[in-house]
């Protein structure tokens, strides 16, 4: 039987063997990955769709329009045409549907895409404005410099500061509430009132209540003595209240509270607790004005889902069921219709839904096999798709809700960026775990057109525990470097393991309260059903892993000896995928505070070990390291036990970035040359 699938396997790997592109050429094309298009905003009338996009390929780019529903595009500026420059963030559409507002270069310009004049700075200053936000009505922007709350009158050409100093890490705040489509503070849609989290640091226990009118302040208290990190804050029009959903400090808790702001009246409508942390899934809230509730999301039994519940603080309703994880959801305010994106039928594989509130049956509004995100347009009537597989770049669709229409194409990546159909080589594998019964998924890339009675080492690569389709889109790196690393020799399997936030939804084992084990020990019923392939050479395993994976790729070595042969962690955050969240950060925190992960400088685990090691350090102080690399590298000393170190001050770097993790792949793939 292994011959059979062995010869199976070669003459599909066969049909697909061509020259793969090595880490040169795949960092020298623009963005071979090729990158979705940012910041889509719908106009307010739905007749234009606004985004940033390089046409080439660069991450950088210009803003652009598409017409709807002809989607003829036009560029509307013109700062990084040809290389990376300077990134254009908060693209935004004024109510009048005749200006976008954005960031560039730490300030904030309008424009009027139907004349032919220049963008207009708002704000010239040596520091950055951050989490600019248009009034309801379009008369005041507000953001945030040097961390004070401050307002733009447009009508009156003015500026006001509106709060003190806040001790506030605002930089990451607001890519933590861009990320996620969190609120980072609002207006009320009278537009007579801000409403913002004192915040310190990143957590806060009351708010800023700024009356425009009165010209005063209140202050809200949302929780006596405690550190929150607020997700999401909603305004209830109907019944002038504040829907807010926060974590606790150590992200043990998670509530929803209701808050009326003239009598500081605070009720809870949903609250959960667990042993570790709650998941940062679904912070985002949304008002159902026909039913009267709340929408969210959480995990249950596992998987993601999305809940509504009453003000009654009755048990939530569960709206998704099943099988299947959500990634994310909104609500169109007009008739309360619900869209989502999530995976049911294929863990690699992200479709768009809704449902029909006739029949409440769930309509797939996308049709084609790959991955699907999507932003609503403000009436609903359209959906931007955004498009990708692991072997297509992302590309936009425009789609109709209702009824429902097949989606055209209107924005295909540049004919430049090279075709990757060698990436269909990988297989992708489903196993059931024995411990707690879900399903593990795995891709395993083959020397292609090389298999024979030879055997091959093996390289775990554990480089997106968040899942394939956890992002944006699936076009990513990681897939390119695990083809390249096949390529040369080595059967690699990349494991979709569960995040750490995934660890305590799990039907675990007695060791759930060590996430870490319950990683390694999914990695390792993957590496055992991996030993029944004849071949594949069992003695000899490498794992490689990128940021926490380079942590949990150094413990595996290290707690399991007698397994592994060889480890290139880089443990520290890189900007490759993307970044460590404000959650993550925490979570590392919880883990080295509480105890939570093993103390491998230890003598008794340095002493043991067989294989080889090398650690690929970067510097960034936003994170607390998990393992005390310096008194590890003693410890191996000590114990005349092989270490290897090298230090990369990634930003730092005089080399050019792309020169520099091509010189870290090439060190990696030298490293298990010589000790794989």
């Amino acid at each position: 039987m292994k011959k059979i699938f062995l010869l199976l396997l070669c003459s599909m790997l066969g049909l697909n063997a061509q020259k793969l592109p090595g880490p040169t050429e795949i960092f020298r094309q623009p963005a071979f990955y090729g990158n979705a298009p940012r910041s889509i905003a719908w106009s307010p009338g739905d007749s234009t769709v606004a985004f940033v996009w390089n046409k080439a390929g660069y991450p950088d780019g210009d803003i652009w329009l598409a017409k709807v529903p002809s989607g003829k595009l036009r560029q509307l500026t013109h700062f990084n045409d040809d290389f990376p420059g300077q990134r254009i963030d908060e693209l935004q559409w004024f109510p009048d549907q005749q200006r976008l507002l954005f960031i560039w270069k730490g300030d904030i310009y309008t424009i009027r895409p139907e004349s032919q004049q220049e963008a207009v700075a708002l704000t010239v200053t040596p520091t950055c404005e951050l989490v600019p936000r248009i009034s309801p009505n379009g008369r005041y922007v507000s953001f945030v410099r040097d961390n004070t709350l401050r307002l733009i009158d447009i009508k009156e050409s003015r500026e006001i500061q509106l709060s003190e100093i806040m001790d506030a890490n605002w930089n990451a705040i607001s890519r933590y509430c861009q990320d996620n489509r969190y609120t980072p503070y609002l207006w009320t849609p009278d537009e007579t009132a801000l409403i913002i989290p004192a915040y310190h640091d990143h957590f806060a226990e009351k708010l800023y209540y700024f009356d425009l009118v009165n010209q005063e302040t209140r202050i809200i208290t949302i929780a006596n003595d405690k550190r929150l990190l607020i997700r999401d804050i909603i305004w209830i029009a109907g019944k002038n209240r504040l829907a807010i959903d926060y974590l606790s400090e150590t992200l043990q808790t998670r509530t929803i509270v209701l808050i009326d702001p003239e009598i500081q009246r605070i009720d809870t409508v949903y609250s959960r607790s667990t042993d570790l942390w709650c998941s940062n899934f679904g912070g985002k809230l949304y008002w159902l004005e026909s039913g009267q509730k709340l929408l969210f999301g959480d995990i249950q039994n596992g998987y993601q889902h999305i809940f509504a519940t009453g003000l009654d603080r009755k048990t939530p309703i569960s709206i998704t069921r099943g099988k299947w994880n959500v990634f994310d959801y909104i609500v169109n305010p007009v008739n309360d219709q619900l869209y989502f994106s999530a995976n049911k039928d294929d863990r690699y594989e992200k479709h768009i839904y809704t449902i029909d509130k006739k029949s409440d049956k769930v309509l797939n509004l996308s049709y084609l096999h790959g991955s699907h995100d999507f932003v609503l347009s403000a009436t609903g009537n359209y959906i931007v798709d955004i498009f990708s597989t692991p072997s297509t770049p992302p590309e936009l669709f425009l789609t109709r809700t209702f009824p429902v229409s097949k989606s055209r194409s209107f924005l295909v990546p540049d004919a430049r960026i090279p075709n990757a159909a060698h990436l269909n080589a990988a297989l992708d594998i489903k196993m059931i775990d024995p411990v707690g019964g879900k399903e593990i998924y795995y891709k395993l890339w083959y020397p292609a057109g090389q298999l024979s009675s030879e055997k091959f080492p093996l390289i775990i690569f554990l480089n997106n525990s968040a899942g394939p389709v956890g992002g944006l889109h699936e076009w990513k790196m990681s897939n390119l470097i695990s083809q390249w690393l096949s390529s040369k020799g080595y059967v690699v399997a990349d494991i979709d393991f569960p995040g750490l936030e995934q660890i305590p939804n799990m039907n675990a084992s007695a060791d759930s309260t060590a996430p870490w084990k319950r990683q390694l020990q999914l990695i390792n019923t993957v590496i055992d059903e991996l030993a029944k392939n004849e071949f594949i050479d069992m003695t000899r395993i490498g794992i490689t892993g990128f940021g926490y994976n380079g942590y949990l790729s150094i413990m595996a070595l290290l707690t399991e000896p007698d397994r592994f042969s060889t480890c290139v962690g880089i443990p520290l955050e890189n900007r490759w995928e993307p970044g460590c969240s404000l959650v993550d950060g925490i979570i590392y925190e919880q883990i080295s505070g509480r105890q939570l992960s093993p103390d491998l400088a230890s003598p008794e685990t340095v002493g043991q070990l067989h294989g080889k090691l090398l650690i690929i350090h970067s510097e960034n102080t936003s994170l607390l390291p998990l393992i005390d690399s310096q008194k590890l590298i003693r410890q191996m000393v000590d114990h005349q036990k092989r270490i290897d170190f090298i230090h990369y001050p990634w930003e730092k770097t005089v080399i050019e970035s792309d020169q520099t993790y091509v010189d870290l792949l090439y060190k990696l793939l030298e490293y298990f040359d010589r000790f794989l």
